[in-house]
Protein backbone atom coordinates (compact mmCIF):
# COMPACT_ATOMS: atom_id res chain seq x y z
CA UNK A 1 0.00 0.00 0.00
CA UNK A 2 0.93 3.35 -0.99
CA UNK A 3 0.40 6.46 1.17
CA UNK A 4 0.68 10.21 -0.38
CA UNK A 5 0.86 12.82 2.05
CA UNK A 6 0.56 16.19 1.29
CA UNK A 7 2.12 19.07 2.88
CA UNK A 8 -1.80 21.03 3.46
CA UNK A 9 -3.68 20.00 6.45
CA UNK A 10 -4.28 16.64 8.07
CA UNK A 11 -7.85 15.47 8.59
CA UNK A 12 -7.84 12.17 11.15
CA UNK A 13 -10.96 9.95 11.43
CA UNK A 14 -11.60 7.07 14.03
CA UNK A 15 -13.89 4.46 13.01
CA UNK A 16 -15.19 3.32 16.33
CA UNK A 17 -17.68 -0.12 16.04
CA UNK A 18 -20.10 -1.18 18.18
CA UNK A 19 -20.83 -4.78 18.37
CA UNK A 20 -22.09 -5.04 22.32
CA UNK A 21 -25.16 -3.17 22.17
CA UNK A 22 -28.06 -1.78 20.12
CA UNK A 23 -26.29 1.69 18.79
CA UNK A 24 -29.92 3.37 19.67
CA UNK A 25 -29.33 1.94 23.17
CA UNK A 26 -25.30 3.38 23.26
CA UNK A 27 -26.48 6.73 21.45
CA UNK A 28 -29.82 7.74 23.00
CA UNK A 29 -30.88 5.77 26.23
CA UNK A 30 -27.71 5.10 27.92
CA UNK A 31 -25.46 8.36 26.52
CA UNK A 32 -25.94 10.17 29.93
CA UNK A 33 -23.44 7.08 31.75
CA UNK A 34 -21.07 7.19 28.98
CA UNK A 35 -19.29 10.06 29.07
CA UNK A 36 -16.46 9.10 26.45
CA UNK A 37 -18.87 8.37 23.58
CA UNK A 38 -21.11 11.25 24.80
CA UNK A 39 -18.09 13.55 24.51
CA UNK A 40 -17.21 11.64 20.98
CA UNK A 41 -20.77 12.15 19.34
CA UNK A 42 -20.77 15.69 20.37
CA UNK A 43 -17.15 16.67 18.75
CA UNK A 44 -17.51 14.44 15.63
CA UNK A 45 -20.33 12.87 13.07
CA UNK A 46 -21.92 9.85 13.85
CA UNK A 47 -24.22 7.36 12.10
CA UNK A 48 -24.76 3.74 10.77
CA UNK A 49 -22.08 2.36 7.99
Amino acid sequence: MTVHVSHGSVSKVMILGLDCAEPSLVLDRWRDHLPTIDGLAQRGAHGRL
